[in-house]
């Protein structure tokens, strides 16, 4: 009768996850460090083991392995491309090893263009609002000028993909973009459904007060009802705040959900 081998062993695997966290980089391979045990041949658990050194009963070992075809289950290629002027253009492909399986591709093109001046009477409206804000906020503003001047960032999102296409439009307001009052709005539309984002924001990210903020954003399928969802926000310069959110209720006919969030340091 064959003699019974008995065998105890501890392994660490240093795969890719573990790479990435620890070397900044990843591999297409793992690598396993053990030690084991075993009354089995020496010279028989070297070769099983790959690289392996014993000392009597007791073996130290490592090996590398690499996932197969079926493990990696196809293949996927990506490109970036930046311009000052045009933008960034990305692109991406994913493909499975099997023919049955669905391709996947997509292409988008992101822009922000230059700084837009409003008509009149949009940029007295915007004035306005600033200072009435920054009036509550810190007890003073200054007067609105004869002619004031306020302008947008416009940012354009163009998307086309085995998925459907879409698009999206991004207003954010001069004053907004360097830190101060100001407004940020966003509309976009797919083979899905659409949806909206508006956020107000008063006084500054750096003043003594902080900065209140109010955000609601919408979003639904064609042709069917709009769920919007509210949040109220009020954040410090060193990052503490408070917020507050409504958002619709899951499923028709169930009452909104509030959740309210406390950040202090």
């Amino acid at each position: 009768l064959p003699r019974p081998v008995l065998r105890q062993s501890a392994e660490l695997a240093f795969g890719p996850r573990a790479q990435a966290r620890y070397l900044n980089l990843t591999l297409p391979v793992t690598v396993v460090l053990g030690a084991a045990v075993s009354t089995e041949d020496p010279e028989r658990a070297s070769m099983d083991a790959g690289y392996s050194t014993a000392w009597g009963p007791l073996q130290v070992y490592g090996r590398i392995t690499s996932p197969g075809i079926r493990d990696l289950q196809g293949w996927a290629w990506a490109a970036e491309l930046a311009d000052a002027w045009a933008g960034l253009f990305r692109t991406q492909v994913q493909r499975p090893w099997s023919r049955q399986g669905d391709s996947q591709w997509s292409l988008e093109h992101i822009r922000t263009h230059g700084v837009f001046a409003l008509p009149r009477p949009l940029a007295v409206g915007a004035a306005s609002v600033s200072a009435a804000v920054a009036r509550l906020l810190d007890g003073f503003a200054p007067g609105v000028d004869e002619e004031p001047r306020a302008a947008v960032i416009p940012t354009t999102r163009l998307r086309a993909g085995s998925d459907g296409g879409g698009a999206a439009l991004a207003l954010q307001s001069s004053e907004s973009a360097l830190g101060g009052s100001g407004w940020e709005g966003t509309m976009e539309a797919n083979r899905l459904g659409w949806g909206a984002r508006l956020r107000l924001k008063g006084g500054s990210g750096q003043g003594t007060w902080g900065q209140p903020q109010y955000t609601v954003t919408g979003q639904a399928p064609w042709r069917q009802p709009l769920k919007l969802m509210h949040e109220f926000k009020w954040t410090l310069a060193d990052g503490q705040g408070a917020w507050v959110a409504v958002r619709p209720g899951e499923g028709e006919g169930k009452a909104p959900r509030v959740n309210m969030g406390l950040e202090i340091r």
